[in-house]
C-alpha cells in the first residue's frame, strides 16, 4: 500500500496544495515511470491549473490540503473541470480503483462463488453478473428506494393514455 501511495503521491491533496516544484517533479517522474501514459509535463501543468481552480473556487488551502483523493476528484467533477484536467482526473481514477491488496479481488470472487453455487442452474450469465454487482456493492444497493424505482419504471412503461 505504501508503494501505491508513493507512486500516486502527486495526486494526494497535501502534495497537490503544498508541494514545491521540485517535489512535484519527483512525484510526476515516479508516476511516469510506472504509468508511461501520463506525460510528466502535462501532469505538472494540470497540477498548477488545479491549484488555480481551487483558489478561484475560494476554498482555503488548509482545507483543500486535508481532502482525500476522492474529495479532490469530486471537486473536479462538481465544478466541471474534467476537460481542463484530463490527466489529473485519470490519475485520480487509477489511484481510487487500483487494488492495494489481494483481499479486495478475493472478496469479489468469493461473492461470485457464493451466488453461483446457490443459483448455478437457474440463471443466465447476464443475471449472474448483475447479482454479483449487487452483492459486491450491497451498501449502495441497500440505500436504493425500490418503491420509487418501480413507480418510475411503471410510469415510463404505462400504455394507458390519461384523458
Amino acid at each position: 500500500m505504501k508503494a501505491i501511495c508513493d507512486t500516486f503521491a502527486i495526486v494526494q491533496s497535501e502534495m497537490l496544495m503544498n508541494g514545491s516544484d521540485q517535489q512535484l517533479e519527483i512525484a510526476a517522474e515516479k508516476l511516469n515511470s510506472t504509468y508511461d501514459e501520463f506525460e510528466k509535463q502535462d501532469v505538472l501543468v494540470e497540477v498548477k491549473r488545479l491549484r488555480r481552480h481551487i483558489c478561484a473556487a475560494q476554498v482555503e488551502v488548509e482545507i483543500a490540503a486535508s481532502w482525500s483523493a476522492k474529495e479532490v476528484l469530486q471537486f473536479i467533477v462538481k465544478y466541471d473541470f474534467n476537460e481542463s484536467l484530463p490527466n489529473i482526473c485519470q490519475v485520480l481514477q487509477y489511484f481510487l480503483t487500483v487494488c492495494v491488496s489481494v483481499a479486495t479481488c478475493e472478496r469479489s470472487f468469493s461473492k461470485l462463488r457464493l451466488i453461483k453455487n446457490y443459483l448455478r442452474s437457474t440463471m443466465l450469465q447476464k443475471r449472474l453478473t448483475s447479482l454479483a454487482i449487487l452483492s459486491i456493492e450491497r451498501i449502495v444497493a441497500n440505500s436504493i428506494d425500490f418503491d420509487s424505482v418501480i413507480d418510475k419504471f411503471a410510469s415510463l412503461k404505462a400504455r394507458k393514455i390519461k384523458l
